[in-house]
């Protein structure tokens, strides 16, 4: 449960790279921000259910673990980015919301591979690699637009 959270909260967080793309010039990338944009919640929100299970689960079976405090402090960073999420679509008119949800995301990251080691690890640079490949994709697109109005 605990590497399905963290993936799902990988695909939440794409939403970060993609929400400026829903106008790209690419056709793919402006596709996939658009499907991102749909998933982003519903994969928030999987990821902090699947968490809080993985914890309970974890509190009861092996309270003495090493990993236990560095889960719960994972946990509480990733209840309050569920939190802002949640007043984000209630209270509009306070624009640093926006802004904590998405330093929360940020934080979360080092917080989540200190808790889970390898499988964050992968996570992180499977992200950082597709992130990487939207920019080429998208330079490519320009590229190739650029020659065919010339």
């Amino acid at each position: 449960m605990g590497t399905l959270a963290v993936i799902f909260g990988a695909v939440s967080f794409f939403w970060l790279r993609f929400k400026k793309k829903l106008t790209s010039k690419s056709p793919l990338v402006k596709r996939l921000a658009k499907g991102l944009y749909k998933v982003h919640q519903v994969s928030g929100w999987a990821a902090l259910l699947l968490v809080a299970a993985h914890g309970v689960y974890y509190l009861i079976t092996k309270l003495h673990d090493d990993k236990i405090f560095s889960g719960l402090a994972a946990f509480a960073i990733l209840l309050a980015i569920g939190g802002y999420g949640w007043f984000i679509r209630r209270y509009r008119t306070h624009p640093w919301m926006r802004k904590v949800h998405m330093t929360l995301s940020i934080v979360w990251i080092p917080a989540l591979v200190l808790h889970a080691g390898g499988s964050a690890i992968i996570t992180v640079l499977v992200t950082a690699v597709l992130w990487g490949t939207v920019g080429l994709v998208e330079k490519a697109s320009r590229t190739h637009s650029a020659v065919h109005e010339a």
